[in-house]
């Protein structure tokens, strides 16, 4: 009989933590997330989606893209999908 209230307690400070700790995450979150967003937005930008490296300007074919410097993938730059059409 003993073991039962304990694991019940247990839980109950488990669950009690746990919202304690979202809690806290939502609320910084909130603070932070305008400033974190535009700032990680410009970094992330000019990184490849692939594998993370710096992203290079290449003229392929006349169109302009960006292109990955490990992977050798291409990603059109804005705009230019429109003008092929």
């Amino acid at each position: 009989m003993c073991s039962k209230p304990k694991a019940n307690e247990d839980e109950y400070f488990a669950r009690i933590e746990f919202e304690r700790r979202r809690d806290l995450a939502r609320k910084s979150a909130a603070k932070f997330l305008p400033e974190k967003r535009t700032s990680l937005k410009a970094v992330l930008w000019t990184r490849c989606r692939t594998e993370g490296s710096d992203v290079v300007a290449i003229d392929f074919r006349g169109l302009g893209t960006d292109g990955g410097t490990q992977c050798g993938g291409l990603r059109p730059e804005p705009g230019v999908t429109e003008s092929v059409t």
